[in-house]
């Protein structure tokens, strides 16, 4: 005997709905979810693209920069190292005036000049620079005395002894060599060039400090190291102040100088 035809779904679901029984849906209820925990409970990789925070992007200050940098450094060390000993006839205050010379060239002109560098040294004629500079002169001429006395009391404290170091002399030599060249190279090597790779690589406190230690180890007595030390913070504090504070630095620089030339 033929069975007789079976309703389908959808007659099925019509006759119900007729005699006022609610017919069942022809696809599952979605049930609701638990809720999903904190996003910092979740792995990255499960979180949504939107709640990921973007990527930080690169140093914008390549490893060959500070590669570069720190061979300026040894380089200028290097310098200031052998030319009182290159030129034993010609003295102190010949030698170091060609020495700084020598340095001042290569911190110009001997290696690929870094951006800021070049920046400030397009710059350097312009109005605006020369009074930067003339300005900076002065804050280093005032800032002095308050600068050596705390690096004398920090060496006092230290137990340093000796007398507080005190200017060269005040000949054209001299002066040329400490006022105008020392400087320029000094500033663009330590604050131009390495200061900023090693705030890039290493952030601006670590940076700072060790800028300024490269620019102190040089230097021949402790009193000379500390108190150079105290000069490349506040140096350094000045060039990460602002943009392009490569001349004022420069500026500071020379009054420091010339101010303990004629102490």
């Amino acid at each position: 005997m033929a069975r007789p035809p079976q309703p389908s779904v959808s007659t099925l679901g019509n006759a119900e709905t007729e005699r006022g029984i609610p017919a069942f849906p022809a696809t599952p209820m979605p049930m609701p979810s638990a809720p999903l925990p904190p996003a910092s409970l979740l792995p990255a990789s499960l979180l949504p693209g939107p709640l990921l925070p973007a990527p930080l992007p690169p140093s914008p200050v390549p490893s060959s920069e500070l590669r570069e940098a720190v061979a300026l450094v040894a380089l200028t060390w290097a310098i200031l190292a052998a030319g009182p000993v290159l030129l034993p006839g010609l003295g102190p205050r010949i030698a170091n005036p060609l020495t700084f010379g020598l340095c001042t060239v290569l911190a110009t002109r001997g290696c690929r000049p870094w951006p800021p560098v070049r920046a400030a040294l397009m710059r350097a004629a312009l109005m605006r620079a020369a009074l930067m500079g003339a300005a900076g002169l002065a804050t280093g001429w005032t800032l002095l005395p308050g600068l050596a006395s705390v690096i004398l009391w920090v060496g006092d404290g230290l137990g340093f002894s000796g007398p507080w170091p005190r200017g060269g002399g005040r000949g054209p030599a001299y002066l040329a060599a400490t006022v105008v060249l020392a400087p320029l190279f000094e500033e663009i090597v330590y604050r131009g060039r390495l200061l900023p790779a090693l705030v890039a690589r290493v952030g601006r406190g670590p940076g700072l400090l060790l800028s300024s230690a490269a620019f102190a180890l040089p230097h021949a007595t402790p009193w000379a190291i500390l108190g150079s030390f105290g000069a490349g913070l506040v140096l350094g504090g000045t060039m990460l102040a602002g943009r392009n504070n490569l001349g004022l630095c420069v500026g500071i620089h020379a009054g420091l100088n010339l101010r303990l030339a004629f102490l």
